[in-house]
């Protein structure tokens, strides 16, 4: 079926799972997070990790990809989300 709905409604993935990726204050609407990231506010630019695909129906974003914000703690790095 989801091949069938790609080819009819030109349906194609937006970002990847897994993928990483920086958003700043311009970008982050783009973008659906559990809640809008604080330090944002403090810095111009925040990375993230995609959580589910977002998808596009010709060319216009229809489903925002879920991201959640990286944290670094001590050379490790630690995803911060509440869903």
């Amino acid at each position: 079926i989801l091949e069938a709905l790609e080819q009819v409604l030109d349906l194609t993935p937006y970002k990847y799972d897994g993928e990483r990726l920086t958003v700043s204050k311009e970008t982050v609407r783009a973008y659906d997070f559990d809640e809008y990231p604080e330090s944002l506010d403090n810095d111009n630019k925040l990375e993230v990790e995609v959580l589910r695909c977002g998808w596009k129906i010709n060319g216009s974003v229809v489903v925002k990809p879920k991201v959640f914000e990286m944290k670094y703690k001590e050379g490790i790095t630690v995803g911060i989300s509440k869903g």
